[in-house]
């Protein structure tokens, strides 16, 4: 495990990632090799995984987007006021 390359990269868009940093230590990959990614973004290599060789298929996950968690948010908000309004007016 010694030629391992600890900074094995993929452009993202227009920056570089590495891909290492995407991964929690605890799950035991060192990725060594990215080969191939397609268009979209799956990105397929070679690496370690608890010290044994093996190749491997990352998947993106799309970031959320933050109009859709501000509106989540701010509805989140509306129905608890609403919630406590008609809980005030349940009250005797």
């Amino acid at each position: 495990m010694g030629d391992v390359i600890a900074n094995v990269s993929a452009f993202a868009g227009q920056k570089i990632v590495i891909l290492n940093s995407l991964i929690s230590p605890d799950l035991g990959w060192q990725l060594r090799d990215a080969v191939e990614i397609n268009d979209s973004g799956q990105i397929v290599g070679d690496g370690f995984h608890n010290g044994s060789e093996h190749v491997f298929l990352m998947t993106p996950i799309p970031e959320t987007d933050s109009r859709l968690l501000f509106a989540f948010g701010g509805l989140t908000v509306l129905l608890i006021r609403l919630f406590n309004r008609f809980s005030d007016l349940a009250k005797p």
